[in-house]
């Protein structure tokens, strides 16, 4: 399986991209000169061969950041800035959603002023992701889902691949991240009716052998156009 490829089939992240682009031109509230700097950035990442996955990621940050603040980019101070990440912490987010508002607002405004490679403009150059910030939410027994859902989820997706890929993940316990970075020689059918996979991750490579998702897997393997890759 090719992992871009595969990123492309399970989120459409091209479709979402397209989407934002679309649903951010119709919005009339959204300043004219702020659109103009998100397009031209968004021309800027397609001219640096960056995957509509990243572009996603940044067009949902900074369209974000213009319903935060309702001030040309270009001509947003420190103190604006300051002003921002007041508000993005009043909202209780999570950390790593902090952290992905640090990571896109410094990107961002450090190609809206054209600084060198390795500095960040003033505005956002003090921006520090501190990792002490406390999750306002913690996940409680109604955000999980019962084996009896996911099986009915699995029964009522439309096609092969999304009930074997469905299949996979629940009873691997893989992440996402992981799934879509294996290959076809990742994975195994054995005679005795078990999957065996060896999954990627942050911490190194694992194995695992699992046997419910055998027959969908299988299955979806055999009739893929790209099984022989």
């Amino acid at each position: 399986m090719d992992m871009d490829k595969n990123k492309e089939a399970i989120y459409h992240y091209q479709k979402q991209l397209d989407r934002g682009i679309e649903k951010l031109r119709a919005n009339k509230k959204f300043l004219k000169e702020n659109k103009k700097h998100i397009f031209d950035f968004l021309n800027y990442l397609t001219a640096l061969g960056t995957k509509p996955v990243r572009k996603l990621f940044y067009l949902k940050i900074i369209i974000s950041v213009g319903e935060l603040i309702n001030i040309d980019f270009n001509k947003a101070g420190k103190q604006d800035i300051e002003a921002l990440m007041r508000k993005i912490y009043s909202k209780g987010y999570a950390d790593w959603t902090i952290k992905s508002y640090i990571t896109g607002i410094k990107y961002f405004w450090k190609w809206l002023k054209k600084t060198d490679d390795d500095v960040y403009p003033e505005e956002v150059r003090w921006l520090r992701f501190n990792g002490q910030i406390k999750n306002k939410r913690e996940t409680t027994a109604k955000d999980l889902f019962l084996k009896e859902e996911i099986e009915k989820l699995i029964q009522n997706s439309n096609t092969l691949r999304d009930r074997a890929l469905l299949c996979f993940l629940y009873y691997s316990g893989c992440r996402v991240g992981e799934l879509v970075s294996m290959k076809n020689e990742s994975v195994s059918f054995e005679e005795d009716g078990y999957v065996d996979a060896n999954i990627t991750g942050k911490t190194g490579t694992r194995t695992i052998r699992i046997k419910e998702p055998y027959y969908l897997m299988k299955s979806y393997f055999e009739l893929h156009p790209l099984k022989d890759i």
